[in-house]
């Protein structure tokens, strides 16, 4: 029998436990509560910092797409630059674009959905002298930020008009014999675009032959006249060029602009109406034709160097007149022609390839590229008109009879109004690279545009 002294002595104990467990759990249970509410404003700071960081980058494409799509002044330079781009940018952000006192772009703060974000857009140059810009991208949520940068180049860009050997603002007819393909020895030929946005865009008909493919800006394949027996891309399969050789809603590319008044300064010879040309193998230099001299350069006569013509005026080079160098015309201060440009009867057009290699001629030699820029004119091409080299771009282009068009310099050949139907027919044979030379030729201006240096991507560690 345990006696009641003994019981006594242990009177409470369970009691002590209890209170020991109790205390234990309370001391567990906010232990796991602190650990607990710890997490959560982890979980809470690494969204915060996943959102700043989403903004920032969501800041830097938005500024990367507004920078990249930009057209900036040819004359762009390091004391323009930052003008140019505020210029440029203030249409392209709702809040507009400001200028801090360091002379900055700063477009204030814009709202996404996973926080905000300001940008700022400073003045570099790299270490080679390139013209740029620095973009910083601050994201921000609930009082976190990111930061990210990304570098920028001003360089020059050819005008997407250059992506065709052939293009022209109205519609486009190509038939008879006419044959528009490769140089020599090449597989494939140029793609022709039409901007016609109405109406039949091309015509391709009778036994004409496109190496190339065709672009235009309308959705259906069917805009295009097939007829005939006509090939477009190696076949005359019409269900096949109307698969694989049409390419539909085609945006407009960037037509080129033009510095045409530099040639009027190389001009040494003028040619008016008190000057006789009509002898035979005539020999003219860097020829300025006047206004309303309307001139006939025939039998065998030779022009070397620049051909600038003022405006109006209607120019024919015919029996077996020779240019080496290149035409250019100016366009008049009106949308109506400046005149017209003729070449046929065995008439040729080398370009300034095929002027020495001397000191008298190396300035002019530079110029190469091109073989007749007249905007405003309508140029014509007719009767053996052949070895056209060079770009050649005209109000209104036609190619008729056997006239011919190649060299290492042909094309593009663009013809800019846009009621005017370019004309390919009767034999005409333009042979022109299948793809763009990377060389602007002589008298276009190249634009200028940014470029994105990805490889200067940083995130910067906060401090």
């Amino acid at each position: 029998m345990i006696s009641r002294t003994r019981c006594a002595h242990r009177r409470g104990v369970a009691l002590l436990m209890a209170v020991f467990a109790l205390v234990v759990t309370s001391a567990l249970g906010l232990a796991l509560c602190a650990v607990g509410s710890g997490e959560l404003a982890v979980s809470d700071s690494y969204a915060d910092m996943t959102n700043a960081f989403m903004a920032a980058e969501s800041g830097l494409q938005i500024a990367t797409k507004a920078l990249v799509d930009l057209e900036i002044p040819a004359d762009t330079d390091a004391d323009s630059v930052m003008d140019d781009l505020a210029t440029s940018l203030a249409s392209r952000f709702a809040s507009g674009v400001q200028r801090n006192s360091d002379g900055d772009i700063v477009v204030p703060a814009c709202t996404l959905a996973c926080g905000q974000f300001e940008l700022r857009i400073s003045q570099v140059t790299s270490a080679d002298g390139t013209l740029g810009c620095r973009v910083w991208a601050v994201g921000t949520k609930d009082g976190t930020s990111r930061t990210l940068s990304l570098d920028f180049a001003v360089a020059n860009r050819m005008p997407g008009i250059f992506d065709y050997g052939v293009a022209a603002k109205g519609s486009i007819m190509v038939k008879g014999s006419a044959q528009i393909v490769g140089l020599p020895g090449s597989t494939g030929g140029p793609d022709i675009f039409s901007a016609c946005a109405a109406g039949t865009p091309m015509t391709v008909k009778s036994s004409a032959v496109i190496a190339g493919d065709l672009a235009i800006m309308g959705s259906s394949p069917f805009d295009v006249d097939l007829n005939g027996n006509a090939s477009v891309g190696g076949t005359t399969d019409p269900d096949l060029i109307r698969s694989d050789h049409i390419a539909t809603n085609v945006e407009e590319p960037q037509w080129p602009k033009y510095d045409i008044e530099q040639f009027r300064d190389m001009t040494t010879t003028v040619v008016n109406s008190g000057t006789n040309l009509n002898g035979s193998n005539i020999v003219l230099e860097n020829v300025l034709i006047k206004a309303g001299t309307n001139p006939q350069f025939k039998n065998n006569t030779v022009l070397n160097g620049i051909v600038f013509v003022e405006y109006p005026n209607d120019v024919n080079f015919k029996s077996d007149v020779t240019v080496n160098g290149l035409i250019v015309a100016d366009p008049g201060p009106t949308d109506a022609l400046a005149g017209t440009i003729e070449f046929k009867s065995g008439a040729s057009l080398p370009g300034v390839d095929a002027l020495p290699d001397t000191d008298t001629w190396a300035q002019i030699k530079e110029h190469t590229g091109t073989a007749i820029l007249a905007p405003g004119s309508a140029v014509r091409f007719k009767a053996q008109a052949t070895g056209i080299n060079g770009a050649i771009v005209g109000a209104e282009v036609d190619f008729k009879a056997s006239s011919e068009v190649s060299g290492p310099h042909a094309g593009p050949i663009l013809s800019l109004s846009e009621s005017f139907e370019m004309e390919f027919k009767a034999g005409a044979l333009i042979s022109l690279a299948e793809e763009p030379s990377d060389d602007l030729p002589a008298g276009f201006v190249s634009e200028r545009c940014i470029e994105a240096c990805f490889e200067s991507y940083t995130e910067h560690v906060q401090p």
